[in-house]
């Protein structure tokens, strides 16, 4: 050890006064920390007294709820949902809360809610659209429910806002709850394909009657019944973007003579029609 340092350590008089520097820190380390909680407390009561005025002031009391982009969904059913019906000061809406809230609802996919001061509350929704019935047999009787384009089941029974949609027919999936997806790839196959049909040609889902999957056989196999004259597409077990397009252009030619069609056979490349005899 360095004789110098060996000295000071001996030292009772130096190694006093270190202690004395170390406590005096310690006491000032201690004393910010003091002042800093003491702060923070006090930014918090000064916090919860503004909040408190802001809540209890008639300056912030809601004027007006405006809701945006709902189409099926009501303005009662949304303020319902977001249990806003007894709710009187714009600052009593935790924001977040209630946009988690009304995105728990079947038919709504996104939520933005958003203060405009001094008294409104603004509510922009983006919601799930229907793009196909599904028909699933619940213990001894068959339901209806709304899908979307991704499988999420999004209303039932009296609740269905379009009846004119095309129904899905042979889902084997166990139970449907609404808000949930249904997990049956067949089904997500179709709807996808719909989804990118409708886009393609306008209403393309209104020719339609019914989509039947069949497992029976092993493989999917598809059959379409068209709305006009309920004539039977067997599409076979190739479920593809381009027979739906190809099946559309044919129905527009031959438009006026399906009342002589009995089906029509499309399982494989070409259209194959079964005329009616006589």
């Amino acid at each position: 050890m360095n004789p110098e340092i060996e000295k000071y350590l001996k030292d009772e008089k130096w190694t006093e006064k270190f202690k004395q520097i170390k406590m005096k820190k310690r006491l000032y380390n201690l004393s910010r920390i003091v002042a800093i909680s003491v702060i923070i407390f006090a930014l918090i009561l000064l916090m919860q007294r503004i909040m408190l005025f802001l809540k209890s002031t008639h300056i912030f009391g809601i004027n007006n709820i405006v809701i945006e982009g709902n189409k099926i969904l009501t303005t009662n059913e949304i303020l319902q949902a977001g249990e806003l019906i007894n709710i009187k000061n714009i600052f009593e809406v935790n924001l977040k809360e209630l946009e988690k809230k009304l995105e728990l609802h079947p038919r709504i996919k996104y939520v933005s809610v958003k203060r405009k001061l001094p008294n409104i509350l603004l509510i922009s929704i983006k919601e799930r659209n229907p793009i196909a019935l599904v028909n699933v047999k619940e213990e001894i009787l068959y339901k209806l429910y709304e899908v979307d384009k991704e499988g999420y089941v999004i209303g039932g029974g009296d609740r269905i806002s379009n009846f004119d949609l095309p129904v899905i027919t042979g889902i084997t999936s166990e139970k449907i709850i609404l808000g949930e997806k249904i997990n049956d790839k067949n089904l997500i196959k179709i709807l996808d394909i719909l989804a990118k049909v409708n886009k393609k040609i306008y209403n393309f889902g209104r020719l339609i009657a019914e989509l039947h999957i069949d497992n029976s056989t092993g493989g999917a196999e598809l059959t379409i019944i068209l709305n006009e004259k309920n004539i039977p597409v067997f599409f076979g077990n190739k479920i593809l973007l381009e027979k739906f397009l190809k099946l559309n252009s044919f129905i527009t030619v031959v438009f006026k003579q399906l009342n002589t069609i009995e089906y029509i056979d499309f399982k494989y490349n070409d259209i194959v029609i079964k005329w009616k005899q006589g």
